[in-house]
């Protein structure tokens, strides 16, 4: 509920000339370059134990995985559907990329406690990974991946040096993790008021009721879930690490995705469609989805 208010509260400020696209790439910088970097830095601000260790180890290695093959679902089902061509590459990079973090720790907490958000935490490390990595090429549509960009894109920075602080145990003064945690909560508001704005000009009844973002949704948050949830039972024995599993399976598009469509094709609005219908309908089939495999 509270990212509908988020959503709201864009779209009346870009209707009232509050928030134009020069704002709007403005709120996009600071997301891409500092809230979003800090988000990930924090999460790694977590004591230290060999156990958690080896759980973040397995954890990294399963979220590759699962990573890969969500996107090579992705693209599988872009050709199944038969996706026009004018936003394949949307459609693809909408549904690859989900809302890992943002939407994933409250449920995460509230389910499993700090043991669970560690899972949560590797999942979203590989995710920025693939999004940082594979993401600017998909939404592109033209290959951009090199080695330099990848690990001097900001959250990739902070995802190294909070993994060297939880291996060397630094806890980060509070004078300083105060601001970084602040920084940090702007990450999910800040996208979600650019998805509103995007949607400003275009938001109507039409927008529940268009087939394509109908289809997407189906696709996104019931099909490639079931996929990924049958999939993963088969060798993933650990009960806690299949759990999340699922649960990141049915995340929603993630809030960033507009941000990289609007850069790279001007096709934001597009993108944020996506995202709030199944940000939306993910607050039923998540805990659905959840229930009938557990």
């Amino acid at each position: 509920m509270i990212l509908l208010v988020y959503i709201i509260l864009g779209l009346v400020m870009a209707r009232k000339n509050w928030l134009g696209q020069e704002g709007q790439a403005a709120f996009s910088v600071l997301i891409t370059n500092f809230a979003l970097p800090c988000a990930v830095f924090n999460s790694f601000q977590i004591a230290y134990s060999k156990e958690i260790l080896g759980l973040i180890f397995r954890s990294l290695a399963l979220a590759v995985v699962f990573f890969t093959t969500l996107y090579l679902l992705s693209v599988l089902f872009a050709r199944v559907f038969r996706i026009a061509e004018t936003i394949r590459s949307i459609w693809i990079g909408c549904s690859t990329f989900s809302s890992v973090l943002f939407i994933g720790i409250p449920i995460v907490d509230a389910l499993f406690g700090e043991i669970g958000l560690v899972i949560l935490i590797a999942f979203n490390t590989i995710g920025n990974l693939f999004l940082f990595g594979l993401g600017e090429s998909i939404f592109a549509s033209k290959m951009l991946v090199s080695p330099r960009k990848i690990f001097t894109t900001p959250a990739i920075i902070a995802a190294v040096v909070g993994f060297l602080c939880f291996l060397l145990q630094i806890t980060v003064p509070e004078v300083i993790s105060t601001p970084i945690q602040a920084i940090a909560g702007f990450t999910t508001p800040l996208a979600m008021m650019i998805n509103g704005a995007l949607l400003s000009k275009t938001l109507s009844p039409k927008l529940f009721t268009n087939v394509s973002t109908l289809q997407f949704c189906f696709v996104r948050l019931i099909l490639i879930p079931v996929v990924l949830i049958l999939f993963f039972k088969v060798f993933v024995k650990d009960p806690l690490l299949l759990q999340i599993v699922v649960l990141v399976s049915c995340m929603p598009s993630g809030a960033v995705n507009s941000v990289f469509a609007e850069k790279y094709s001007g096709q934001g609005r597009i993108a944020s469609e996506f995202i709030i219908v199944s940000t939306l309908l993910s607050i039923v089939t998540i805990p659905a989805l959840f229930h009938l495999f557990f």
